[in-house]
């Protein structure tokens, strides 16, 4: 279990500047926002043009053709502006029939693609393909309300589209890995299933879509039954590991360790941005019934409770999950708190409460933060109830501080919550 906190976001927001400096030293050409998507149309290039124009003007022109094709929702004309290459035609068609269809059964409203430049690095030339290239796109797409996500536009993502130039056309053949978060809409087929308040989401396959929607069903009425709110949520489970972390735009290696993830679909911290959960496959699938419910509940929480764009320590955010996570669960203390008990019984209670740093995926000992991160709240929902300890939580990730909530809520200041929560962890360790 994983929450994306401000310092993930910020260090994202890093790796995509860094990206668009990049292509803008390439000669990337940059197109005035303020037009419509025909006005972006070179008036004397088209997509297979060729001669002595250049291949960023063809490869622009072939970007802004997808998105008058979509904004008509013509479907043809988006299969045709992919690419026309003989020799990569059928992988164009895929790649461009997927996509169309993905935005349509996704209920994209509003779809945004600005060609800002190219790259040769990680890409296999062929006979049949003797220029191939990286067009890297930036991307902003807003969901529909009947989509499942919020309907909000989204920050600008940098996705790198994979286009083979054979000398007489350019032909998109799929969607290479860059360090943004890839939309879920160019990670492969979807497959989708609807139940409740939850929108399931599989990509590359189904096979997981039946357990994933029965797991999510519940969850959602554990978050509904202790926020007294209609949540909605949505979740994705792609085919493998590798698409995870193009979905996530992280590095396999740090996704490994996680079952799920919570965030915003462009990475970014904005209010109001688009919310998913992403499973993690190797993970998550290797859960057991019982463990796989834990995580969904944790991460739902996380999602209808706007946890991913609040800026609230982290302890507060990962407790509350928890709480709401296990309240329905028989899963016994000793197993649900049992690494951080057995360090307090051989070391006694902590000093203070757990740090951001101890919520690092790599950090020692991080199944004991969420642990003792839980603990808390149910402390402080066996004191003083659930209205109380929900309306803590609420007002923190509203941006009220710590103390003032504690006193509100609890007529405690942070010495006396410390007290309280090394006494009762005393407690537990002697029962």
């Amino acid at each position: 279990m994983w929450h994306t906190g401000p310092a993930t976001v910020a260090g994202r927001a890093s790796v995509f500047a860094l990206v668009v400096l990049l292509a803008v030293g390439s000669g990337a050409l940059w197109w005035p926002s303020e037009t419509g998507p025909q006005d972006r149309l070179p008036a004397s290039v088209s997509a297979g043009a060729t001669g002595d124009v250049s291949q960023d003007t063809r490869a622009a022109a072939l970007v802004a053709a997808l998105e008058v094709a979509w904004d008509d929702r013509a479907r043809q004309a988006f299969v045709a502006a992919a690419g026309s290459s003989t020799h990569h035609r059928l992988q164009s068609r895929d790649w461009a029939a997927t996509v169309f269809r993905n935005l349509r059964v996704l209920h994209v409203r509003d779809m945004s693609w600005r060609y800002v430049g190219h790259s040769t690095s990680g890409v296999r030339s062929s006979p049949a393909a003797a220029d191939a290239f990286l067009a890297e796109v930036a991307v902003t797409w807003t969901p529909s309300r009947r989509s499942g996500f919020a309907p909000h536009p989204t920050s600008e993502v940098t996705v790198p589209l994979t286009v083979a130039d054979n000398g007489q056309s350019l032909a998109v053949t799929g969607t290479a890995t860059g360090a943004a978060a890839l939309p879920v809409w160019l990670a492969g087929p979807l497959h989708l299933r609807r139940v409740g308040g939850a929108l399931c989401v599989g990509v590359g396959d189904r096979n997981h879509l039946a357990l994933v929607s029965r797991l999510a069903r519940r969850a959602v009425d554990d978050v509904a039954a202790v926020v007294r709110t209609s949540p909605r949520v949505v979740v994705v489970h792609p085919q493998d590991a590798r698409t995870a972390a193009q979905v996530l735009g992280s590095d396999r290696t740090d996704v490994a360790r996680i079952a799920a993830v919570t965030t915003t679909v462009d990475g970014s911290d904005g209010e109001g941005s688009p919310v998913q959960v992403v499973l993690n496959p190797p993970a998550f699938d290797a859960l057991g019934q019982r463990g796989a419910q834990v995580v969904m509940t944790h991460e739902v929480a996380h999602a209808v409770t706007g946890a991913t764009t609040a800026r609230m320590p982290l302890w507060v955010a990962e407790g509350f999950a928890d709480l709401v996570a296990l309240r329905g669960s028989d899963v016994p203390l000793q197993v649900a708190a049992g690494h951080f008990l057995a360090r307090v019984l051989h070391r006694g209670p902590p000093r203070a409460l757990p740090h951001a740093a101890d919520f690092a995926s790599s950090a020692h000992g991080l199944g004991r933060t969420y642990e003792a991160a839980w603990l808390v709240f149910r402390m402080l929902t066996e004191r003083y109830g659930d209205p109380a300890t929900v309306g803590f939580y609420e007002q923190v990730r509203d941006g009220m501080p710590v103390p003032r909530a504690l006193h509100q809520q609890f007529g405690l200041d942070p010495a006396a919550l410390l007290a309280s929560w090394r006494h009762y962890l005393d407690r537990l360790v002697d029962l």
